[in-house]
């Protein structure tokens, strides 16, 4: 319907490993369903790039079924917002650290963060400065890693509003 559309990718699905978890039946399903319509979509534009974004905890951790499911995808899509248990952020030493594993995992795949962000509330252990901090350290990390990351996405840079919240 749109017959001069020029897309750069195609996301299909975000961070659904949430929903998948450690499910190899649904995971199986999905692949399928992404496989078969990665390739509709690669038809249809024989120049697009696909990927699946998946939470870096996704990928790293359900580590067989990411692997299958990327075995499909041009990039390797990443959600990436380092946060330890009861959501309090991890410190910026894990930036390389979590880079390096990554790219461990898809050392010929290009990764792009569609999703990249780090919280100020010190509610979650953070501040404006260590938010600024992280943007610092992110792009330090990321020139070691120029060749693999070849995007980040920053969002999420913000706090929400209590309301937000409450909504």
């Amino acid at each position: 319907h749109i017959p001069d559309v020029t897309l750069s990718s195609l996301i299909i699905g975000s961070e659904h490993d949430a929903y998948l978890g450690n499910n190899s039946k649904a995971w199986a399903a999905y692949t399928t369903f992404y496989a078969e319509t990665a390739d509709y979509a690669r038809f249809i534009w024989p120049d697009l790039k696909v990927a699946s974004e998946l939470m870096f905890s996704g990928i790293t951790d359900l580590d067989p079924d990411t692997q299958s499911l990327n075995e499909h995808s041009d990039y390797i899509g990443v959600s990436y917002y380092p946060m330890a248990e009861g959501s309090q952020v991890k410190p910026l030493t894990t930036i390389p650290l979590d880079f390096a594993e990554l790219v461990s995992l898809y050392p010929e795949k290009p990764i792009c963060f569609y999703q990249y962000g780090y919280p100020s509330s010190p509610t979650c252990g953070s501040s404006t400065d260590l938010q600024a901090d992280f943007i610092m350290e992110t792009f330090n990390t990321w020139d070691n890693y120029a060749e693999n990351v070849k995007m980040i996405d920053f969002t999420w840079l913000h706090d929400l509003s209590q309301e937000s919240v409450a909504f």
